[in-house]
């Protein structure tokens, strides 16, 4: 042969006559045995005609059906889409139960999120707010602050990754329809996020570093995030404003390149910890987790203050946090600390260092993004 065959669905066209090629097949045929003998075996053997029910097994079935509920409250453990349109009051709506003045913002045709309820709604500053986290299905992409529920896990049948990294309050309003909800070992494993004690083996990798794909969303999703969390922070914003207490983290543009000659717009300079990498032994024993020696603790003994502490991800809230191993107060009583990265520096609030106690200082930076890590005298 000094051509190609034709595949055996050409064949069964030419058997059924409906072959545009036919006079070309039948030269093919003429000079080529193998295809004689397969055109012989087609013809011999008869086709089972499909059943006119093939549908039938599926009819009825509704384990792969989304079924959208509007429940008036929701609860702990549930699925719930995100509306595609809100509007927070302007100015004029005066009468919130704070005494303040609520700032004009709205968003429409946005893209409905799915959102997995990890709190009851908390009435607050006139609204009921509701804890959510957003979830995608793209488990492999997952990272060391999403954390995976199995298909088995939920009413929905498919695997989920919960971005606890991206955690917000929305109020009610801005929950259009609930579709599903975890389900027994599901709720164990929420319950065990929230209390601090997860299955380490359901969270992600952590990132490689800053050009790992997995740690960019797609443009559209990230919009979505932001119309999602917007509401909360204005509120709160404009609560705090009138007098109401606020947790609030200010990124803040990075100083002059030798911290050590920087001094604080506060009272006190700004001096940098030291890292005490873990010993080469440990890193042996751990080489499949960690290629380098990282830092354990992070240690200043100053003239006003000495700290001993470590940088860990509260995986549950996605805040870096700065654990305070060892303080003791000289000539200070407040701390500010702050930490560089390869792009910027991130403050947490003014603080009194007590032993044991955890300080947020950003959301969803990884300790391995930490370049230095510094504290300045508040008070």
């Amino acid at each position: 042969m000094d051509q190609l065959c034709p595949v055996p669905v050409d064949w069964l066209d030419y058997l059924e006559g409906r072959s545009k090629f036919a006079a070309g097949l039948e030269n093919h045929l003429a000079g080529c045995p193998a295809c004689r003998v397969l055109l012989a075996t087609l013809e011999a053997t008869p086709i089972a005609a499909l059943p006119n029910d093939w549908a039938s097994s599926f009819r009825g079935r509704l384990d792969g059906v989304w079924h959208e509920e509007r429940p008036q409250t929701p609860a702990r453990a549930e699925f719930w889409f995100s509306a595609s349109r809100y509007e927070l009051p302007g100015e004029a709506a005066l009468n919130n139960g704070g005494g303040f003045a609520l700032p004009s913002f709205s968003y429409e045709n946005m893209n409905r999120t799915l959102l997995l309820v990890i709190g009851d709604p908390e009435p607050q500053h006139g609204f009921d707010w509701v804890d959510v986290v957003p979830v995608l299905s793209d488990v492999e992409r997952a990272t060391e602050t999403d954390y995976v529920f199995s298909a088995t896990d939920s009413s929905l049948n498919a695997p989920w990754r919960a971005m606890f990294a991206h955690q917000t309050k929305v109020d009610r309003g801005q929950l259009d329809t609930r579709v599903g909800s975890l389900l027994g070992n599901g709720i164990e494993a929420l319950h065990s996020v929230l209390d601090d004690n997860g299955d380490e083996s359901r969270w992600g990798f952590p990132l490689e570093d800053i050009y790992d794909p997995r740690g960019y969303e797609a443009e559209d999703f990230e919009d979505c995030l932001r119309a999602l969390r917007t509401p909360w922070l204005l509120v709160s914003e404009a609560a705090s404003t009138a007098g109401t207490a606020s947790n609030v983290f200010v990124l803040r543009p990075p100083g002059p390149e030798n911290p050590t000659e920087r001094t604080s717009d506060k009272s006190g300079q700004l001096l940098w910890l030291q890292p005490r990498l873990a010993p080469p032994e440990m890193v042996a024993a751990f080489a499949a987790a960690s290629e380098e020696r990282k830092p354990g603790l992070w240690e200043l003994d100053a003239s006003a203050f000495r700290l001993v502490g470590r940088l860990k991800l509260n995986k549950q809230t996605g805040f870096l946090a700065f654990s305070v191993c060892e303080v003791e107060l000289r000539l200070a009583s407040r701390l500010r600390l702050v930490v560089r990265t390869a792009e910027a520096e991130y403050a947490s609030e003014a603080f009194a260092p007590v032993l044991d106690t955890s300080v947020p200082i950003a959301r969803g930076l990884a300790p391995s993004a930490v370049h230095q890590l510094g504290a300045e005298v508040v008070s």
